[in-house]
């Protein structure tokens, strides 16, 4: 059993109990586990304007990473031709929004993400459950990248709400534009796909 000490530079240590293992181990709490990328982000003379702007980028490359992935994901599920290429498509079209978001983060000093999240691999697994067990149906497939496409959405959303110099602003705006535009496309398709009989 261990117990918390004084801090040092903010970071608690764990005291030695008898017979346990060395105490200088940092005892971090959620909070403070930041990524690599975050962690030398930190050490580097950053303005905190800039850590802020970087922080709403990076959520945006993984959102970026995550779409890139799940579209690559739906078009090798997918049994219709056309959404095979629609799907590699979306896929190519997140790859160089998050390459963008990527220079964004370099310019403001930053260390730019360079994949998805815990979320986005869970959604993809699912969406191959699902496409699995549904015999790869192509409208099962088209609700799972509705899903995704809101997530993005959402997380777009949440970026425009923060104060953001003009330049990053307008390439956020620019890329949610897209994300609408690709929702709503997904959105067509899916309602199209469950009005067919079966």
């Amino acid at each position: 059993m261990h117990a918390t000490r004084a801090t040092r530079d903010g970071v608690g240590f764990a005291a030695k109990a008898p017979g346990t293992a060395d105490a200088s181990i940092p005892m971090l709490s959620a909070g403070e586990i930041r990524s690599p990328a975050r962690q030398e982000e930190k050490m580097q003379n950053v303005s905190e304007s800039d850590k802020a702007v970087n922080t709403v980028l990076n959520d945006l490359i993984e959102v970026s990473k995550d779409g890139e992935q799940g579209f690559r994901q739906a078009a090798s599920e997918a049994h219709d031709s056309q959404l095979k290429v629609l799907f590699s498509a979306r896929a190519a079209d997140c790859a160089r929004a998050a390459t963008e978001l990527q220079g964004a983060v370099t310019q403001h000093g930053g260390k730019p993400e360079s994949g998805g999240t815990v979320a986005g691999a869970l959604h993809r697994g699912w969406m191959q459950v699902k496409a699995s067990v549904g015999s790869h149906d192509d409208t099962a497939i088209l609700e799972e990248v509705e899903r995704g496409e809101d997530s993005a959405k959402m997380h777009y959303r949440k970026a425009l709400d923060r104060n953001l110099p003009a330049d990053v602003r307008a390439l956020v705006e620019r890329q949610y534009q897209g994300v609408m535009q690709n929702h709503d496309k997904i959105r067509d398709l899916r309602n199209e796909y469950r009005a067919r009989p079966h």
